[in-house]
């Protein structure tokens, strides 16, 4: 790792590793909500099987904590380069044209992302202003289930903003050196 940020900018190096921490705390978060999920279920199995009745409660939580999962290790992936992707032009494109082509789909990811962002932070808006709770026993604003979707997508812009960055510098260290494929 330190020689792929050895010959970064000092202030694209300080970015990426800002984004490193993120991504670690996104998967240590990851992992928390699902072995808690795991845990819970077990729990709930474990009470039904030994005690003989089932604590609804208990079953309530998990769904509620899966839009925390799903949002942020989507960020992650998108980062990782690790999402779903058709290659049906890059084959016939040289790696610089490669570079051209996810350019302009992290271009295009910001300004959806964003946008997205923007929608769900107004999304929460309306929901902590209204009050509304789940339908659980125990009752949760609706406004802290729905809070993934804006910071889920804040952090999908960062990354691709991030890997922006990444392919101009690799890019313009493309042509200042002469390299064409």
């Amino acid at each position: 790792m330190l020689n792929e940020y050895s010959t970064l900018p000092s202030w694209y190096r300080s970015y990426k590793q800002f984004n490193d921490v993120l991504s670690a705390m996104i998967t240590i978060i990851g992992e928390i909500i699902v072995g808690v999920s795991s845990l819970i279920i077990l729990a709930a199995v474990l009470l039904r099987n030994i005690k003989g009745f089932s604590a609804a409660t208990l079953l309530d939580f998990p769904p509620l904590l899966m839009p925390w999962l799903v949002f942020l290790l989507m960020a992650k992936l998108l980062r990782n380069n690790q999402h779903i992707k058709v290659d049906a032009i890059q084959p016939l494109l040289g790696e610089r044209g490669e570079v051209w082509v996810e350019l302009i789909s992290l271009m295009f990811s910001v300004v959806i992302c964003v946008g997205l962002c923007l929608l769900g932070i107004s999304g929460v808006l309306f929901f902590s202003s209204i009050g509304q709770s789940t339908y659980t026993e125990i009752a949760i604003p609706l406004w802290y289930v729905q809070g993934a979707f804006p910071v889920g997508f804040f952090l999908a812009a960062n990354f691709s903003i991030e890997g922006i960055i990444g392919h101009l510098l690799s890019l313009s260290r493309q042509s200042s050196t002469g390299e064409e494929s």
